[in-house]
C-alpha cells in the first residue's frame, strides 16, 4: 500500500502545483477562474470516511437517507443522486469548520466559486436510503442564512455564483438576494422559443451569470444552431438597454 499511497501523493502534488502556476498566469492576465463546490460529497470519499458522524449512517456506515431531486420536467420518477445526507445539527456545533475548511480550501485554487445545487441550503429532498427511485422522499430544511452568516464573518464579501437553476422557489430565491450572491441562465434554456420562460435574458439579466450549455443537456455542436442563438441576445440586451434609458 505505501507505493500506491507514495504514487497518488504524488500525482497530487504535480496537480496542485501546476494549477497554481496556471492561476497565478491567469491572474496575472487579468483573467479569474471559476471552480465548482458540489453541495454533496460522495459516499465513499474522504470527507464522509473521516466525519462519519456528519451524516445520516446507519451501524454498517450506510446511508438511512441520501440526495436526490424530486419528479420535474427532466424526470418522472425524479433523480436519485444517493450521496449521503449531512446533519446540519452536528455541523453547525463546531461552527461549520468542515465548510469553512472547505471553502478555504477551494478559495486557494480559483477566484469565484460556483455553489451547486443552491435550493439545497434552503430545503433539500431527502429519499429513504434503500428506495431506487426518488419519488418517496421529502423536503428538509437546510441550514438558511445562519450558514452564509457564518461564511460571511469568516470570508468577507463572499465570491459565489449561486447554481439556482430548475424549479426555485420564492424562498431560495430570498436567500440567494439576501446575500447578493448573483444566480445562473444557461443561454440553450433561455431562447428554446418559449418566450415567458423565467431563463430569458429579457426577464432576467441582472445579477446572474450567462453559461452556454450546462452538463445535463446536449452541447452546441452544430453551427446554424448556434448561430441562431447568439443573434437572439444581442437583440434582447439592445431592447432591454433601450428600455431602461427610457426610465
Amino acid at each position: 500500500m505505501a507505493g500506491e499511497i507514495g504514487f497518488q501523493q504524488y500525482q497530487q502534488y504535480q496537480l496542485f502545483k501546476q494549477w497554481v502556476a496556471l492561476k497565478k498566469y491567469c491572474n496575472d492576465s487579468d483573467i479569474r477562474l471559476i471552480g465548482d463546490i458540489p453541495i454533496f460529497v460522495a459516499l465513499d470519499s474522504a470527507e464522509v470516511w473521516a466525519n462519519q458522524e456528519m451524516y445520516y449512517l446507519d451501524e454498517n456506515g450506510q446511508p438511512t437517507i441520501v440526495a436526490g431531486v424530486p419528479p420535474d420536467y427532466f424526470s418522472k420518477t425524479g433523480q436519485l443522486w444517493g450521496n449521503p445526507l449531512y446533519r446540519w445539527d452536528e455541523m453547525k456545533r463546531d461552527g461549520y469548520r468542515w465548510w469553512l475548511s472547505r471553502f478555504r480550501a477551494t478559495g486557494r485554487l480559483v477566484d469565484i466559486i460556483r455553489l451547486d445545487h443552491f435550493r439545497g441550503f434552503e430545503k433539500y429532498w431527502a429519499i429513504p436510503g434503500k428506495d431506487k427511485t426518488a419519488k418517496n422522499g421529502q423536503w428538509l430544511p437546510g441550514p438558511g442564512a445562519e450558514f452564509f452568516e457564518v461564511l460571511r464573518q469568516e470570508f468577507g464579501e463572499l465570491p459565489i455564483i449561486a447554481e439556482d437553476l430548475g424549479i426555485i422557489t420564492p424562498e431560495v430565491e430570498a436567500l440567494r438576494d439576501r446575500f447578493g450572491l448573483p444566480g445562473m441562465r444557461v443561454l440553450q434554456f433561455a431562447f428554446s422559443g418559449d418566450r415567458k420562460r423565467i431563463f430569458t435574458y429579457r426577464i432576467s439579466m441582472c445579477r446572474t451569470v450567462s453559461f452556454i450549455p450546462a452538463h445535463m443537456i446536449t452541447q452546441l455542436l452544430w453551427a446554424g444552431s448556434a448561430a441562431r442563438i447568439l443573434r437572439k441576445p444581442h437583440r434582447l440586451l439592445k431592447t432591454e438597454k433601450k428600455k431602461r434609458n427610457e426610465l
